[in-house]
């Protein structure tokens, strides 16, 4: 079984204080990490998608290419919809997509001044601020309850400790 290292209780204010200040320092050098980790995975994402631009083109050519022989012999995907090659499939499928003549803000109105709402999307969720102001015997009819709880917190003085350290 593995020793656990216990943390020493806090005595006095001026303890407490001094583990303020370093978590402020901690939470410095964690900053530091993040954007060094940042500017790394920045640089990657730059390089490549320079490096990948060549083969996104290349694959894009070649798609156009397929499509282009594919559309050109297009008798022969009348009755079987699809191709199977050695290497892949080529097919043409039916697809309905719908469009806003005027834009989809348009439709929306429209949808509402005719009373369309079986066509329109609600995201339904509780409002839990709306909740806190109904009385006790609504939260219990719907099955909810207040719960207060005195929640620890802290703020640590990362301007003070800036000029402790360098001092």
């Amino acid at each position: 079984m593995s020793r656990k290292r216990v943390a020493k209780a806090l005595g006095s204010w001026e303890e407490v204080d001094e583990v303020l200040q370093e978590i402020g320092r901690l939470d410095r050098e964690l900053g530091k990490l993040e954007d060094h980790q940042n500017k790394i995975i920045d640089r990657v994402k730059a390089e490549t998608k320079i490096n990948a631009e060549p083969f996104i083109k290349e694959k894009k050519a070649l798609e156009l290419e397929l499509e282009q022989f594919c559309t050109a012999r297009k008798e022969e995907f009348k009755t079987v919809r699809s191709k199977k090659l050695t290497f892949g499939t080529v097919s043409f499928r039916l697809t309905t997509k719908l469009t806003a003549k005027k834009g989809w803000d348009w439709v929306l109105a429209r949808l509402k001044e005719f009373e369309f709402t079986d066509c329109i999307r609600l995201k339904e969720e509780v409002d839990k601020e709306a909740m806190k102001t109904r009385g006790p015997a609504t939260l219990d009819m719907v099955g909810c309850k207040l719960k207060t709880e005195d929640v620890f917190g802290y703020e640590v003085d990362q301007k003070k400790i800036v000029e402790t350290d360098a001092a």
